[in-house]
């Protein structure tokens, strides 16, 4: 953790894990000490240990006076009648990997928390369809449109962005950087406009080919214009 932050980087813990699963008692309170002693700054809370109250972790990680942030993976959700969330992301959906049919599914896995009267997905409670797979797609034609697309989507439901590549090699850093710097998508993913973004409309499957587009009039005036960037700021329709 100190070489960590001496890097100026955040170092993060990992609890409940899924391969060398805890079994018999519970030990939040030990937990908590053993994350504030070392100075973790953040801790993903999986389902598979015995210590499922991440409100109880809540609470005591704020009475120790660390700022930990937490990840809630699969222990239970933001509450969808009073909006009670004692995490900052929870997993909407399952573990992801470089496909682009899974990066879908797991990106319609939010829906079910944003498509409400009141969003469950909002400022200090994410929806969180798991880590950025940006990075770790097989080299194919597609590779570059695919990748793009993931992380474009990632930015309009307000993922938390999360790399998930080896950022020790040069070569993929290299190759993805543009994608994970784009200022465009960085500022959809950063501004909150009351809600995180969704699906709006979906269209049936078809054999065809080819895909139509239609551009609707849009001359700039204001009854036409839709999102827009002005000066690093989107700026909402009027």
């Amino acid at each position: 953790v100190e070489f960590g932050h001496s890097l100026g980087l955040k170092v993060g813990t990992y609890l409940n894990n899924c391969i060398c699963t805890e079994k018999g008692k519970q030990h939040y309170e030990q937990d908590v000490a053993w994350m504030a002693t070392l100075g973790f700054d953040e801790v993903k809370i999986d389902g598979c240990g015995m210590s499922h109250n991440v409100s109880r972790y809540a609470t005591l990680l704020n009475a120790s006076g660390r700022p930990v942030r937490i990840e809630n993976c699969h222990n239970a959700w933001p509450d969808f009648w009073t909006g009670e969330c004692p995490m900052h992301m929870y997993r909407s959906g399952g573990d992801i990997t470089p496909n682009i049919g899974e990066i879908l599914n797991e990106a319609y896995g939010t829906v079910d928390f944003v498509d409400l009267k009141q969003t469950r997905s909002f400022p200090g409670c994410w929806a969180y369809p798991d880590m950025s797979e940006v990075g770790n797609f097989q080299e194919s034609p597609s590779q570059l449109d695919q990748e793009r697309m993931h992380w474009g989507l990632w930015c309009i439901v307000s993922s938390p962005l999360i790399l998930g590549f080896d950022m020790r090699s040069d070569t993929k850093m290299e190759r993805v950087w543009p994608i994970i710097t784009n200022t465009e998508a960085l500022t959809v993913s950063e501004t909150w406009a009351g809600h995180p973004g969704t699906l709006i409309r979906s269209y049936p499957a078809s054999n065809s080919l080819t895909m139509q587009v239609i551009q609707g009039a849009c001359d700039g005036n204001p009854t036409t214009r839709g999102w827009r960037f002005d000066s690093g700021r989107l700026i909402a329709p009027n």
